[in-house]
């Protein structure tokens, strides 16, 4: 579970759910879920080798819409290549939010599941909990990587224009990294399942062991007389016994 909400840390830390190699702008952009990179992407021929190089990359959160400051509001036309054009490329979209908000529930109930896993050993309910709560992480991060991978391959979140053509955008390391993140949640689901059982069926057999031990050590009063005998307690003991005169007892009570 521990390594299912790293991985899902990792994913959304990242920027690169989507990326698209712009060649003609020789640029490589990473859309993720909460900010968008950039960085310049060089590749050719140089003395009959092949090389290329890749700068350092430019961040820029969603939420920031100061580029589209840059155009008034009035204006009917905006340069597609300009910062305020970029803009509409770096904003949050739907299926974006939506993803996010699955990640970020699945890494909340997995960080409060790997908790409540703690007091297993004291409260065998508890491993009970984990594993609901381990099912809906499961859920839950199913349901982002499905999602996202559908509504990524539609036609207007796929393809990028640019001046001289289209570029496709291909699913990045950190959709990959989510997809990790949900099948170490189905391994922690399925464990979670057999410890449970364990947990719960030595809980079980305990209480059994104890109302078998309540039933077999009934009191003296229920035993018919012609199973126990009274032997009276001999004069020395009885300084030692007092404790057992001023209780009522007159002697010590044998087996026949």
């Amino acid at each position: 579970m521990v390594i299912g909400v790293i991985w899902s840390i990792v994913a959304v830390a990242s920027a690169a759910w989507q990326v698209v190699d712009l060649r003609e702008y020789q640029t490589e952009h990473e859309h993720g879920l909460w900010q968008d990179c950039a960085r310049t992407s060089k590749s050719g021929y140089s003395e009959g080798a092949a090389y290329q190089t890749a700068g350092a990359l430019h961040c820029t959160y969603k939420f920031d819409y100061s580029p589209g400051q840059l155009v008034p509001v009035e204006s009917e036309y905006v340069d597609e290549n300009s910062p305020a054009g970029e803009n509409k490329y770096h904003v949050f979209h739907a299926y974006q939010v939506s993803t996010l908000v699955l990640v970020l529930l699945s890494v909340l109930l997995g960080i409060i599941a790997v908790c409540i896993s703690c007091g297993a050993m004291a409260y065998p309910m508890c491993a009970l909990i984990n594993t609901i709560l381990a099912f809906i992480c499961l859920l839950l991060t199913f349901g982002a990587v499905a999602s996202f991978f559908i509504v990524a391959h539609r036609a207007d979140n796929r393809f990028v224009k640019g001046v001289v053509g289209q570029y496709e955008a291909i699913l990045g390391r950190a959709y990959y990294f989510e997809v990790v993140s949900c099948v170490v949640h189905f391994l922690a689901f399925v464990c979670s399942l057999l410890t449970s059982y364990l947990f719960l069926r030595a809980d079980d057999t305990d209480d059994r062991r104890r109302r078998g031990s309540l039933r077999r050590s009934k009191p003296l009063s229920e035993y018919p007389t012609k199973y126990v005998s009274v032997v009276d307690i001999s004069p020395t003991y009885a300084g030692s016994n007092a404790s057992l005169a001023n209780n009522g007892f007159r002697g010590l009570v044998t087996p026949v």
